[in-house]
C-alpha cells in the first residue's frame, strides 16, 4: 500500500529575484496535511468504522472528490495517520534527555491516539495491507533506534523487536487503564515503562 510519509516533499520554483529555493509546502502538500490531520481527530473520536471519507473532506473544508485526488480510500488515509504517528514516536525518543522524559513522552503520544490505536490493532488482525504496513513501520522504528543507539546494532532483530514490542503494548495497556485494573498503581507502571524503554535503547 502506497503513503508519502517517506516521500520527498515538492518544492517551489527558483525565485527570479533571488535565486533561491522556498521551503514552503505545495497546495497540494496542504491539502493532504489538512485531510490527515483531520481523519486523525475523526479516528481518534470515533474509530475507522464510525467515520467515513465525505465526512473528512467535509470537515477539512474540500468537497468529497478531492479526497479521492490524495487517497484511494479510508484505509489510505488511516495508514498514512499511522506512519506520521510514528514519525511522532520516533522524534519523541529522540528527543528525551532521559528515560523518565522519554516514557513521558511516549505515554503522552499513545494517550492522544488511544482510540486511533485500537483501530489499528483490529484492522491488523483482519486486514493483511495494514499488518504488512504495521510491519514496515516498526522495522523503520528499529532502524531509527538502531542509529541512534549504536549498542542495539550488535543485537539481534529478534530482542530488539521484543523490546519495541514490550514498550508498544505496554505503553497501550497503561493509557487502556489495564494496568489500572490488575491494582498496578500508576508511578509502578511509570517505573515499568522505564525499565522497559532502558532494555529498548541498549541501557540495561
Amino acid at each position: 500500500m502506497k503513503t508519502s510519509a517517506t516521500s520527498p516533499r515538492k518544492r517551489n520554483a527558483p525565485s527570479a529575484a533571488h535565486g533561491a529555493r522556498s521551503d514552503a509546502p505545495s497546495p497540494t502538500d496542504v491539502t493532504r496535511s489538512a485531510l490527515v490531520e483531520v481523519a486523525r481527530r475523526a479516528f481518534e473520536l470515533d474509530g475507522f468504522d464510525g467515520t467515513d471519507t465525505n465526512r473528512i473532506a467535509r470537515a477539512a473544508g474540500f468537497a468529497p472528490q478531492t479526497f479521492y485526488r490524495h487517497f484511494r480510500d479510508k484505509r489510505a488515509i488511516f495508514v498514512e495517520v499511522y506512519s506520521r504517528w510514528v514519525d511522532e514516536q520516533v522524534e519523541l525518543g529522540a528527543g528525551a534527555a532521559t528515560l523518565r522524559e522519554a516514557a513521558t513522552a511516549v505515554l503522552r503520544n499513545h494517550a492522544a491516539a488511544k482510540a486511533f490505536r485500537r483501530s489499528l490493532r483490529a484492522l491488523a488482525i483482519t486486514d493483511p495491507s495494514v499488518r504488512a504496513v504495521r510491519a514496515r513501520e516498526r522495522i523503520r522504528q528499529i532502524e531509527a533506534l538502531r542509529a541512534r543507539f549504536p549498542k542495539l546494532r550488535e543485537r539481534p532483530l529478534d530482542e530488539v523487536a521484543a523490546a519495541l514490542l514490550a514498550v508498544e503494548r505496554f505503553a497501550d495497556a497503561i493509557v487502556d487503564g489495564e494496568t489500572d485494573d490488575l491494582g498496578i498503581t500508576p508511578p509502578a507502571a511509570r517505573r515499568q515503562l522505564v525499565r522497559l524503554l532502558g532494555r529498548l535503547t541498549g541501557g540495561d
